[in-house]
């Protein structure tokens, strides 16, 4: 009896009026999804005039795991105060900057450690990955998997990401197609930087990691169409119906859908996950 174990780690109280035993892991879920301090964070204190260009200088990058990658968190999000908020194209960058020095076997397992809505770093597995069908850039649909801290990201990714192809070359020279999830250039039209909740037509206040420079996103990779690279959208996986979360089937033991919960959670103004605030940051400039 009671929801599965996926859908006990990802479909909160909060809209499906699940069990109480459910409402714990609240908070938990909000923390992961939405940067207020840098709670989930490794201790990093960046120089005083470190920039992103500065703190790349490196030796050769060896990962194993999506640990590796998360180890690297205060070098690419320590000169933002530590925060991620909206800010996946960071490690996208950091990804893709690196991939001549990458297998593309690594170059996947690294795009499957980070929610690309959020920005926040994730454990990738049966529990966190989502199967949905999106929109392509130049036309038509594509199904494929993503991986996400919490299941209000799945939301904003169905409305607002949009995927694209881009080729790359790993460290053996072979060139790969792959698809990514994007947005739009937020910065196209200079906006200022929120001073308020939930304002629109600026940057919220709450994702300084999300940079202008002009009207062009800092620090961001683009797509074959000139979008903003934010995660992976992982297309081919063969899976069980239980290594995954269908966005498009996916209903609890009391019948509630997660397509219906992501409507009630827009009508009471986003307020699980990351709230409004990759919204704000996607629609600055919509695909």
């Amino acid at each position: 009896a009671g929801l599965p174990l996926v859908l006990q780690q990802f479909l909160l109280p909060l809209v499906f009026g699940g069990p109480p035993g459910l409402l714990q892991l609240s908070s938990w879920e909000m923390q992961q999804c939405f940067l207020s301090d840098a709670v989930d964070t490794p201790d990093f204190k960046p120089q005083q005039n470190a920039s992103f260009l500065a703190v790349r200088t490196r030796s050769s990058w060896n990962p194993t795991s999506v640990n590796d990658l998360a180890a690297k968190y205060g070098e690419i999000f320590g000169p933002h105060g530590n925060n991620r908020n909206a800010a996946s194209h960071l490690w996208a960058k950091y990804i893709l900057d690196r991939a001549n020095e990458l297998s593309h076997s690594k170059i996947v397992m690294l795009f499957s450690g980070f929610c690309a809505v959020s920005g926040s770093p994730i454990d990738p597995g049966t529990h966190s990955r989502y199967r949905t069908t999106l929109p392509l850039v130049g036309g038509g649909k594509q199904t494929g998997y993503s991986y996400h801290c919490c299941w209000p990201c799945v939301c904003d990714e169905t409305a607002l990401i949009k995927v694209d192809t881009k080729t790359i070359k790993d460290k053996t020279g072979k060139a790969k197609k792959y698809y990514f999830e994007v947005i739009g250039d937020p910065c196209v039209s200079s906006p200022s930087v929120c001073t308020e909740e939930g304002e629109s037509g600026c940057i919220p206040f709450e994702a300084p990691a999300v940079e202008c420079e002009g009207t062009r996103l800092q620090n961001a990779i683009r797509s074959d169409g000139g979008h903003v690279i934010i995660g992976m959208y992982f297309v081919g996986g063969s899976y069980a119906k239980n290594q995954f979360i269908d966005y498009e089937t996916m209903v609890d033991t009391y019948g509630n859908s997660l397509k219906d919960s992501c409507e009630k959670r827009a009508k009471k103004g986003f307020d699980s996950g990351m709230g409004a605030i990759f919204q704000q940051v996607a629609r600055l400039n919509r695909v």
